[in-house]
């Protein structure tokens, strides 16, 4: 019994001993410096639509609209047009137009000028499209669907892809889910399968010039329970800055969503294309097709 008591004290003794050692250390943050932020994706199909935000402090969710700024656009290095300010974002009155560059510069009172270029890429040239709902079966048992685009790529230049596809059902709309096992070699070069992409983007680097049929292999898009379903898909020619933005957008989105459970993910550094800034400033063009259910 003495002893049980002697060890009882000395847990006690230990217990008050790290209480007592807890010390308060003030950490000298360095002073917060806000930069300016643009995004704008544009295409032939709308006129160009510039968020203009300021980075926030890491705790603050909400990011704050610029209000005071000069937005100016020039098209293959002519001035356009001075873009207009709605309360939410800085609108054009005119289109892109394709293979035109476009180079637009942002002034605002509180950031050093900013500024980006691209230019409006062509249409790609979409062969055929199709889905057939019971390409193959999985490990396990499961009818699995498969999607074949077939589209001619421009031998005279670097091009880059991509693709998005959806399903309309009952009024809502769902994206599919990728295999993993996907055996495209075009998909598997791109090595984004695994990180749940809303989309899938390839370049020409296996097949440049020449015209090519892609297979997606995916879960069966329609559900014969239900109603008609009609599948959205949507090809679009990028250029290489998109490509690299939403690249690295993937990889970012994964971490972000994943990181509870799975621990802290690496910190991915987003591309950017803004000069003095972050965001991105890239074109695209699209041709899109409706695949109804049999």
């Amino acid at each position: 019994m003495k002893v049980f008591n002697q060890k009882i004290i000395i847990k006690f003794l230990l217990l008050i001993l790290f209480t007592n050692c807890e010390k308060e250390v003030e950490i000298d943050l360095p002073k917060y410096q806000p930069e300016l932020v643009l995004n704008c994706l544009f295409s032939q199909d709308a006129v160009f639509k510039v968020h203009l935000s300021k980075t926030a402090p890491i705790l603050n969710d909400f990011p704050v609209i610029v209000r005071e700024a000069i937005v100016q656009l020039y098209e293959n290095e002519l001035f356009i047009e001075e873009l207009t300010f709605d309360g939410n974002i800085y609108t054009s009155t005119i289109l892109p137009k394709t293979n035109k560059n476009y180079h637009i510069k942002v002034n605002t009172p509180e950031f050093e000028n900013i500024t980006a270029y691209d230019y409006t890429p062509s249409k790609p040239n979409l062969i055929s499209v199709a889905f057939n709902e019971n390409a193959y079966t999985d490990e396990e048992g499961y009818e699995m669907g498969q999607l074949t685009i077939e589209f001619k790529d421009n031998p005279n230049k670097k091009n880059y892809y991509e693709i998005v596809f959806f399903v309309k059902d009952n009024n809502s709309f769902f994206t599919p889910y990728y295999d993993e096992k996907n055996n495209d070699p075009v998909l598997l070069n791109e090595e984004i399968l695994a990180y749940e992409p809303e989309s899938l983007m390839f370049s020409d680097e296996l097949f440049n010039g020449t015209a090519y049929t892609l297979k997606i292999n995916s879960g069966n898009l329609f559900d014969s329970n239900d109603e008609p379903s009609e599948l959205n898909f949507i090809f679009r020619h990028i250029t290489e800055n998109y490509y690299k933005y939403k690249k690295r957008l993937i990889l970012h989105k994964y971490n972000q969503e994943h990181d509870v459970w799975d621990g802290v993910g690496e910190p991915i550094s987003m591309y950017t294309n803004i000069e003095n800034g972050y965001g991105i400033f890239a074109g695209y063009s699209e041709i899109t097709r409706i695949i109804k259910s049999n």
